[in-house]
């Protein structure tokens, strides 16, 4: 999945159930169900996957950041490990 997160020319998105993409923090926290992560080229999803900002079993943990670089909006994705257990103390 790495190269599809980093590799050039790849495009990656939060999404809710619907499709509708997911810009910041604040708008995924608001969405009742699940959030994915599209990988895919262009305008084509190939696959995805459920994610979250908050640990879930099975799903994978993921962080976003967008930002403008001179006169382009930029966004950066990192793609953690699935969740297989949540210890809690």
């Amino acid at each position: 999945m790495l190269e599809y997160v980093q590799g050039k020319g790849k495009k990656n998105f939060i999404v809710d159930s619907s499709g509708r993409k997911l810009e910041a923090n604040a708008e995924i926290e608001a969405v009742d169900g699940p959030v994915f992560l599209t990988f895919g080229a262009g305008d084509k999803v190939d696959f995805f996957i459920p994610v979250t900002i908050k640990p879930r079993l099975g799903w994978y943990i993921f962080d976003t950041r967008k930002y403008k670089e001179g006169d382009e909006y930029k966004r950066e994705v990192h793609l953690g490990n699935k969740v297989v257990e949540i210890i809690t103390q």
